[in-house]
């Protein structure tokens, strides 16, 4: 992707994920928008991934699968509504 590997852009889209959840847990309010804005990115993309493994290519990766699944829930857990 644009001479990246597509594996390094995960483990970016991860770190950042994880900066995110970080800032998130210690109540930087300011936060929670860029999260689930990276949340429906990381969805995107592994979805476009996802597309390209069925479509184009014609193989499924696991590690693809398995990320897609872990963005998957990220993305449930960053739009559930939180009880009070």
């Amino acid at each position: 992707m644009f001479g990246f590997p597509v594996a390094g852009l995960g483990i970016v889209w991860y770190l950042v994920a994880l900066l995110l959840v970080w800032l998130v847990y210690f109540k930087r309010t300011w936060a929670i928008l860029p999260f689930q804005l990276w949340a429906v990115a990381g969805l995107g993309f592994s979805l476009y991934l996802l597309y390209l493994e069925k479509y184009k290519i014609g193989a499924y990766c696991t590690w693809c699968l398995v990320s897609l699944g872990l963005v998957i829930l990220i993305f449930l857990v960053v739009f559930a509504k939180k009880k009070q």
